[in-house]
């Protein structure tokens, strides 16, 4: 079947979002150059929601984690009359909490670059969900360890994101090496760093991880291609990793 050279593609000025999206090389700073004189009604942004993930100009994703939280957060208020009921069992509870706010917040988790702000920041979101679940407040001075017996979860946010993060990494090591994600997590940008100290990168985070569970990158990289050893890997290290 023949396919035209052109091809054309109708669309609603009103509804077009330009995204800029800003990189530093050295010190120097390339902007790509638009031209909206002759459509003054298109909107260009910094922030592009795709699909639920929130994407900046810098490349980092500490807005979309505030995002995700705060989403998170309102699901867990709408559920208030759930988390007060005395009629409801505790596990039921749990249920409801793994089913509808943990998928909210945990959306796109794995591709996230996690710092110990952020951990903490995560960790006290959960640690308020499950105090509501019990109907603990502060004052009654309930140690987090307490908490989590009761309603039996003994993996924390955290684990599930660096357990998560360690499958994708399989998945995406496991792909041939002219695939795009494959490049992009072993690819290297020439050019010196601007001042100051580095930022945090997703491959550190994995490196992290590999920590706990005892392989470094060469091996594990010879590890993954058994789906099945890398799967036992990752779910016999859920509890070291926290």
């Amino acid at each position: 079947m023949a396919i035209d050279s052109y091809m054309w593609i109708c669309v609603c000025i009103g509804k077009v979002l330009i995204f800029i999206c800003i990189i530093f090389i050295r010190i120097s700073v390339c902007i790509l150059p638009l031209r909206t004189s002759t459509h003054p009604h298109i909107r260009i942004s910094i922030f592009y929601p795709y699909p639920g993930s929130l994407m900046t100009d810098d490349g980092k994703c500490i807005n979309d984690i505030k995002k995700r939280v705060g989403l998170a957060s309102a699901a867990i208020g709408q559920l208030y009359k759930i988390w007060k009921s005395k009629e409801i069992t505790i596990k039921t509870k749990v249920m409801v909490n793994q089913v509808l706010v943990m998928p909210v917040l945990l959306y796109g988790a794995e591709c996230w670059t996690l710092r110990k702000e952020v951990e903490r920041r995560l960790l006290t979101m959960e640690m308020s969900c499950l105090r509501r679940m019990l109907g603990v407040a502060r004052l009654d001075r309930m140690k987090n360890e307490e908490i989590r017996k009761r309603v039996n979860l003994p993996e924390t946010v955290v684990e599930v994101i660096r357990m998560r993060r360690l499958t994708l990494f399989g998945h995406v090591s496991r792909m041939s090496g002219d695939r795009l994600p494959t490049r992009a997590l072993h690819c290297y940008i020439p050019g010196r760093c601007s001042r100051g100290r580095p930022c945090e990168k997703w491959i550190n985070n994995i490196q992290e991880d590999l920590n706990c569970l005892q392989p470094n990158m060469k091996e594990a990289m010879d590890i993954v291609r058994d789906r099945q050893e890398w799967k036992h890997r990752i779910s016999t290290s859920s509890s070291p990793l926290g």
